[in-house]
């Protein structure tokens, strides 16, 4: 299971019902180091069918780049050749969208428990919240400061 970390400086609280909410701006999931590596990469058969509104990794065809100069808000970041029995299949360009179509403020938390991650594991230390959480194969742990507190 992979596992990464991102801090985020927006609000952060539990509703009464127990829900944790987590408020990033769009800007912190979009930029280069920013939370869009904790989404799953998804495959897109085909260039046509690329979503908008998506964040994270997608695995498209190769065709893609006689598009490119269509497709400018995506940007290449890598390439995958799945193995099907041991032998290579297709290859994959990897990309992700540089203008995801997603409101200002997100709330991430919800995004995630959407994605059917579960909240495996939550500390306070040293002034932080730490809430993990996991889908069996990818953990992500948000991590946020919480003003005033050293230690919790």
């Amino acid at each position: 299971m992979t596992a990464e970390t991102y801090q985020f400086h927006g609000p952060m609280h539990i509703t009464s019902d127990g829900k944790i909410r987590a408020i990033v701006n769009a800007a912190d999931i979009v930029k280069d180091n920013g939370l869009w590596r904790m989404f799953p990469i998804i495959n897109v058969d085909r260039v046509k069918d690329i979503p908008g509104d998506y964040p994270g990794p997608m695995g498209v065809p190769i065709t893609i780049v006689d598009k490119m100069s269509e497709l400018a808000w995506l940007k290449i970041i890598g390439q995958a050749s799945p193995r099907v029995n041991g032998k290579f299949k297709y290859r994959r360009f990897i990309v992700r969208n540089l203008h995801p179509a997603i409101p200002e403020k997100v709330d991430i938390a919800d995004w995630l428990t959407h994605m059917e991650f579960q909240i495996t594991y939550t500390e306070f230390h040293n002034g932080y919240v730490y809430i993990t959480f996991a889908d069996g194969t990818k953990a992500v742990t948000l991590k946020h400061k919480i003003e005033g507190v050293n230690d919790l």
